[in-house]
């Protein structure tokens, strides 16, 4: 069925918008730059005041015109876990695609319009700073250890395991910097990173600066203590990754993080738990 939006019925949904972009702007500190750190890095990329003002030209009929194209060339990518079976499946897609009356986007197209991720070169650094309604301010840092690899990953998940919690300690326990104090391993489709996250009253430039210290003091502290640390923290994490979903719901989230997040890796884990022996 061709939808049909009234310019009426078009007003009323742009209302709604406007009030979400408004209310953007009064968004937690912590989440509108963990949000302007992935902007920087991925593209395709929007904040909601980049697309407010396109928000007032729009008409019904370019809505109506959007709706009707929308479905006519689709790429569909699922997964389905439990009591079905592979051609019971492969049979649902089909009708599906019959149903919409739809062509299939080839695999160079899809590629072309998949999220983009902008990786920071070394001695490349970005640094932006944004000013909104909250009374908090916030940090976010992340440092581009390596493009992704099972043996970059798991050396950078050891890492982030044993700087989490004296990053904790150190910034939030001792300092008081600010409630909300983390750090960690990350790894995106294309590269491994250290990620810290600092709300705070104090400024963000002071944060930044003692995030940095806290870094260099403990990359310092390191030395000579490394290999018995890395040993507890490797064996924890293999033992881990290791160990199977303990429920259908958790089982059917980790298939699905792997199949969106990790190109339908299914082996991911355990390639990872090599890496971390080796």
């Amino acid at each position: 069925n061709e939808l049909s939006l009234s310019a009426e019925e078009l007003e009323g949904i742009k209302d709604e918008l406007r009030k979400e972009i408004s209310d953007h702007k009064v968004t937690s500190a912590i989440d509108r730059a963990v949000e302007l750190s992935s902007y920087l890095s991925i593209s395709p990329s929007f904040l909601p005041e980049d697309y407010a003002g396109e928000l007032e030209s729009i008409a019904a009929d370019e809505v109506n015109a959007f709706a009707k194209a929308i479905f006519q060339r689709v790429y569909v990518e699922g997964i389905v876990y439990g009591n079905v079976s592979k051609g019971d499946f492969k049979e649902f897609t089909e009708k599906f695609m019959a149903n919409l009356k739809a062509q299939s986007l080839t695999n160079d197209e899809v590629a072309a319009i998949r999220l983009h991720e902008d990786i920071v070169n070394p001695g490349q650094k970005f640094v932006s700073s944004i000013s909104d309604q909250d009374n908090n301010n916030a940090f976010v840092s992340s440092i581009y250890t390596g493009p992704r690899t099972y043996q970059n990953v798991a050396k950078n998940i050891v890492l982030g395991s044993l700087i989490e919690t004296e990053y904790f300690s150190s910034l939030r326990t001792q300092q008081q910097l600010g409630y909300l104090v983390q750090a960690g391993a990350l790894s995106t489709r294309s590269a491994v990173q250290l990620a810290f996250y600092i709300q705070t009253d104090h400024a963000a430039d002071e944060v930044a600066s003692r995030s940095s210290e806290f870094l260099e003091s403990f990359l310092t502290s390191l030395d000579g203590t490394l290999d018995a640390k890395f040993e507890d923290s490797r064996a924890g994490l293999v033992e881990e990754l290791s160990r199977p979903p303990i429920s259908m719901d958790s089982r059917f989230s980790q298939l699905a993080g792997l199949l969106f997040e990790r190109n339908a890796d299914w082996s991911y884990n355990q390639s990872l738990v090599s890496a971390l022996r080796s």
